[in-house]
């Protein structure tokens, strides 16, 4: 997969988890859980795994982002370790500061602020020729 593939897979990814509808804090997310249709726990995983990537992809809070599984720990990835996970993401004081940021995909190079608003070698180079053209004229 090409560096460019890469990036587009993880805006992607990052940005079709704002659509997800957000479960604000514990006392709704309680509420949810036991609605008749997240009833199985495969139902309450998946709301889970989504709510944690809302969080974790969608608003930069990667420092959460942990795996659904583990093949040495059979603990990780259950239902009370990822209601856990979340509750503990809903219970952030600065959680609105927190998502302020907008996603990053991890294969950008942003430019420094010494980068910006200087001339070019190429730029450079070319007006010395475009100048030394007017001078011939």
């Amino acid at each position: 997969m090409d560096h460019q593939s890469k990036l587009n897979k993880e805006l992607e990814s990052a940005v079709s988890y704002f659509f997800i509808r957000r479960v604000a804090n514990a006392t709704e997310l309680r509420g949810i859980l036991s609605r008749k249709e997240f009833k199985t726990p495969a139902a309450k995983l998946r709301l889970l795994q989504n709510q944690l990537r809302h969080y974790t992809l969608g608003h930069n809070m990667s420092k959460y982002h942990k795996p659904f599984s583990s093949t040495k720990d059979t603990s990780v990835g259950t239902v009370e370790d990822l209601t856990g996970r979340l509750k503990e993401i809903l219970a952030l004081s600065d959680l609105t500061s927190l998502m302020t940021s907008s996603p990053k995909p991890k294969h950008v190079k942003s430019k420094e602020l010494p980068d910006l608003g200087y001339a070019t070698a190429m730029k450079q180079e070319l007006e010395k020729e475009y100048e030394d053209s007017l001078v011939h004229l």
